[in-house]
Protein backbone atom coordinates (compact mmCIF):
# COMPACT_ATOMS: atom_id res chain seq x y z
CA UNK A 1 0.00 0.00 0.00
CA UNK A 2 1.22 3.55 -0.65
CA UNK A 3 2.53 5.56 2.25
CA UNK A 4 0.67 8.64 3.47
CA UNK A 5 3.10 10.98 1.73
CA UNK A 6 2.83 9.16 -1.60
CA UNK A 7 -0.93 9.51 -1.59
CA UNK A 8 -0.56 13.16 -0.54
CA UNK A 9 1.78 13.79 -3.49
CA UNK A 10 -0.66 12.35 -6.03
CA UNK A 11 -3.25 14.79 -7.33
CA UNK A 12 -3.65 18.17 -8.99
CA UNK A 13 -1.30 21.02 -8.12
CA UNK A 14 -0.69 24.60 -9.20
CA UNK A 15 3.01 24.89 -10.07
CA UNK A 16 4.54 28.35 -9.55
CA UNK A 17 7.88 29.24 -11.11
CA UNK A 18 9.62 32.19 -12.67
CA UNK A 19 9.35 32.68 -16.42
CA UNK A 20 12.15 33.88 -18.72
CA UNK A 21 11.47 37.51 -17.84
CA UNK A 22 11.40 36.88 -14.09
CA UNK A 23 7.59 36.98 -13.98
CA UNK A 24 5.73 34.43 -11.86
CA UNK A 25 4.06 31.76 -13.99
CA UNK A 26 1.36 29.40 -12.69
CA UNK A 27 0.85 26.08 -14.48
CA UNK A 28 -1.44 23.12 -13.71
CA UNK A 29 0.44 19.98 -12.67
CA UNK A 30 -0.99 16.46 -12.31
CA UNK A 31 1.00 13.86 -10.35
CA UNK A 32 0.50 10.12 -9.98
CA UNK A 33 2.51 7.82 -7.71
CA UNK A 34 2.91 4.08 -8.23
CA UNK A 35 5.40 2.69 -5.72
CA UNK A 36 8.65 4.52 -6.45
CA UNK A 37 7.50 5.68 -9.91
CA UNK A 38 6.27 9.26 -10.31
CA UNK A 39 4.31 10.15 -13.45
CA UNK A 40 2.15 13.03 -14.55
CA UNK A 41 2.11 16.14 -16.69
CA UNK A 42 2.42 19.93 -16.58
CA UNK A 43 0.13 22.22 -18.56
CA UNK A 44 1.45 24.92 -20.89
CA UNK A 45 -1.81 26.64 -21.78
CA UNK A 46 -3.89 26.18 -24.93
CA UNK A 47 -4.50 22.57 -23.78
CA UNK A 48 -0.83 21.66 -24.40
CA UNK A 49 0.91 19.39 -21.88
CA UNK A 50 4.45 18.27 -21.08
CA UNK A 51 4.77 14.73 -19.72
CA UNK A 52 7.05 14.04 -16.76
CA UNK A 53 10.04 11.88 -17.70
CA UNK A 54 12.17 9.67 -15.44
CA UNK A 55 10.03 10.50 -12.40
CA UNK A 56 10.87 8.70 -9.19
CA UNK A 57 10.28 8.91 -5.49
CA UNK A 58 13.37 9.33 -3.30
CA UNK A 59 12.17 8.20 0.08
CA UNK A 60 8.71 9.11 1.35
CA UNK A 61 8.63 12.84 0.66
CA UNK A 62 11.31 13.68 -1.93
CA UNK A 63 11.12 13.18 -5.68
CA UNK A 64 12.81 13.96 -9.00
CA UNK A 65 11.63 14.18 -12.60
CA UNK A 66 12.50 15.86 -15.88
CA UNK A 67 10.40 17.83 -18.32
CA UNK A 68 11.23 18.80 -21.88
CA UNK A 69 9.85 21.91 -23.49
CA UNK A 70 10.07 23.08 -27.07
CA UNK A 71 12.07 26.25 -27.60
CA UNK A 72 10.69 29.06 -29.72
CA UNK A 73 13.82 29.03 -31.88
CA UNK A 74 13.77 25.25 -32.32
CA UNK A 75 15.14 22.40 -30.28
CA UNK A 76 14.14 21.51 -26.75
CA UNK A 77 15.10 22.51 -23.22
CA UNK A 78 15.20 19.90 -20.47
CA UNK A 79 14.53 20.84 -16.87
CA UNK A 80 15.80 18.54 -14.11
CA UNK A 81 13.28 19.00 -11.31
CA UNK A 82 13.81 17.99 -7.69
CA UNK A 83 11.38 18.61 -4.88
CA UNK A 84 9.94 17.59 -1.58
CA UNK A 85 6.58 17.50 0.12
CA UNK A 86 6.23 19.33 3.44
CA UNK A 87 3.17 20.76 5.19
CA UNK A 88 0.95 19.94 2.22
CA UNK A 89 3.05 21.99 -0.22
CA UNK A 90 5.75 21.13 -2.73
CA UNK A 91 9.02 23.05 -3.00
CA UNK A 92 12.04 22.38 -5.15
CA UNK A 93 14.59 23.42 -7.71
CA UNK A 94 14.69 23.25 -11.49
CA UNK A 95 18.01 23.05 -13.35
CA UNK A 96 18.40 23.61 -17.07
CA UNK A 97 21.21 24.20 -19.53
CA UNK A 98 20.83 27.38 -21.55
CA UNK A 99 23.07 27.85 -24.56
CA UNK A 100 25.72 30.46 -23.86
CA UNK A 101 24.64 30.83 -20.23
CA UNK A 102 25.46 27.42 -18.78
CA UNK A 103 23.34 25.79 -16.10
CA UNK A 104 20.59 27.88 -14.56
CA UNK A 105 18.96 26.85 -11.28
CA UNK A 106 15.64 28.31 -10.17
CA UNK A 107 13.29 27.59 -7.31
CA UNK A 108 9.66 26.54 -7.67
CA UNK A 109 6.74 25.68 -5.44
CA UNK A 110 3.32 24.10 -5.86
CA UNK A 111 0.11 24.14 -3.89
CA UNK A 112 -2.68 21.59 -4.08
CA UNK A 113 -5.64 22.69 -6.15
CA UNK A 114 -8.84 22.92 -4.18
CA UNK A 115 -11.63 20.56 -5.15
CA UNK A 116 -13.71 23.48 -6.50
CA UNK A 117 -11.23 24.38 -9.26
Amino acid sequence: PPSENESALAGNWTLQLKGPGGELVELPMELKVDGEALTGRIGRGDDRWMDLKDGKMDGDDAFTFAIERDRENGGTMTYAMAGKLADGKLTGTAKTEIEGRGEITSEWKAEAQSESE
